[in-house]
Parts: C-alpha cells; structure tokens; sequence
C-alpha cells in the first residue's frame, strides 16, 4: 500500500514536471502580444511630441517678439532692427523683452527682418539655416501645421 502511493506521488510529480516543462499558455502569449501592440502604439504617438512642443514655443516666442517690436515702434517711432533692442542692456534703455528667446531646435538667434513697412520675425527653425524652407515666421507660424512641418524636417534630411 505504501508503495502504491509513492508511485502515486511520483506520478503526480512527473505529471506537474511535464505541465511545466510544456510552455506558456496561449493566455500569456496573447498578453505579451497585447502590451507589444499597445507598446508600439504608444512610442509612435510620442514621436511627434517633441516637435509639436518646439513648434508651439516657437509660435509663442514669435508672438512675443512681434508684440514687443510694435511696442517699440510706438515708443521710438520706428521698427527695431535686431532683437537686441528689445532685450535693452542698459538701464536707460526700456525692455520690451526680458531675454532674447532663442530658436528650440538648434539654440539659434531670432532675427527680425524688414518687410514692407513693418517686421517679419524669423526663425531658421529644425536645421538652424535661414532660408532652405524650414523656416517658421510671423506670416506662417499660424498656418503651419505638425504634420506638414514634420514631411518639410523629413524633405530636409
């Protein structure tokens, strides 16, 4: 009787032995699966979000920089010609801005530019090069959208 049931535990043993030795269960493959798709869904939404952040502070600083070049045309009679005049290193000098920002992909100067009879704000934008078709301005930091300024980042590379 006694040996009848060791066998009966050596059975079970071997019997649980072979369970583990089988595998994952289709549950746990399809969990794995679950979190690799889910995983990969996140990664590609987070993509563009760097970019979408550096061109909303980039429309930001562009109207900030407008804003403080017509206060300076009210003030002075005429349009400032650099940045620099608005930041005012002086104590005599009035500031419009209280720092000069700066470009987020690249840490490149805004520049302001002429135009007309007013200012077109200027910044070079992802390469840090005026004028090859990334740029972003006051005419068309409103109009531009993520997704065309990514394809124009992508054109460029």
């Amino acid at each position: 009787m006694q040996r009848s049931a060791e066998a009966k535990n050596v059975a079970n043993m071997k019997t649980e032995q072979r369970r583990k030795e089988r595998g994952f269960t289709l549950i746990e493959i399809l969990v794995v699966v679950i979190v690799g798709v889910l995983a990969t869904l996140v990664v590609q939404n987070l993509s563009g979000t760097q970019e979408q952040a550096n061109l909303a502070a980039t429309a930001s600083d562009i109207e900030a920089i407008k804003g403080a070049a017509t206060r300076y045309k009210l003030n002075n009679g005429k349009w400032p010609e650099s940045i620099e005049e608005l930041v005012g290193n002086d104590e005599a000098t009035i500031r419009y801005l209280d720092e000069a920002p700066v470009d987020k992909w690249t840490g490149a100067a805004y520049t302001i530019e002429r135009q007309g009879g007013g200012i077109l704000v200027v910044c070079a934008g992802y390469t840090g090069n005026v004028g090859d078709g990334d740029d972003l301005t006051s005419d068309n930091i409103k109009k531009i959208k993520l997704a065309e300024y990514l394809e124009i980042i992508k054109q460029g590379n």
